[in-house]
């Protein structure tokens, strides 16, 4: 099988070792297209029931934190159970990846305000952005959000070591 489903995943993973779910749902972008060209856009609280059935199923006593880049998203995991952490997964408005039209996207402030205001765990933000504003790390932490970052930092002049100096909660990064 191409993808195994959460259930095998759960099941056969060693049990240890946690896991960041991502949530993926097609979002509005600024220019008034969907993401990625979504022509089908199923209930949010639908979608959410799925996946929280199958962890409670089956995940047992297993650290999962759940991360999504849609702000609905991650308040409704957040407010249908409080087992699991919920990260707010986001970067600010780029050419990169594109802008969504939720202002809860657009800049540092915003997203730090969300999450704070959503009693999300923490945000999970672009390794570019933290490049551009080092400072959002320790003033998230001050207030008791945990951060991560993710992208690809080698996009960047800056290497890891700087991205752990700044004392992030947890580096997501695709090679080792």
């Amino acid at each position: 099988m191409l993808f195994p489903q959460l259930r095998e995943i759960c099941e056969e993973i060693n049990r240890q070792l946690g896991f960041n779910i991502e949530i993926k749902y097609s979002q509005l972008m600024s220019d008034g297209t969907m993401e990625d060209q979504a022509d089908c856009v199923y209930d949010r609280n639908e979608f959410a029931d799925i996946i929280l059935t199958e962890i409670f199923r089956y995940a047992g006593d297993r650290h999962i934190i759940f991360s999504s880049f849609d702000p609905d998203m991650c308040s409704i995991l957040r407010l249908k159970q409080n087992k699991y952490e919920v990260m707010f997964l986001a970067h600010t408005q780029n050419e990169k990846w594109g802008t969504y039209s939720d202002s809860r996207t657009h800049n540092l402030d915003m997203i730090k305000k969300f999450t704070k205001a959503e009693q999300l765990s923490g945000v999970s933000i672009s390794c570019l952005d933290i490049v551009e504003k080092p400072d959002f790390v320790a003033n998230a932490q001050q207030i008791n959000l945990s951060v991560f970052c993710w992208g690809n930092c080698e996009d960047t002049t800056i290497d890891r070591t700087y991205f752990e100096n700044l004392g992030l909660d947890g580096l997501i990064i695709d090679d080792l």
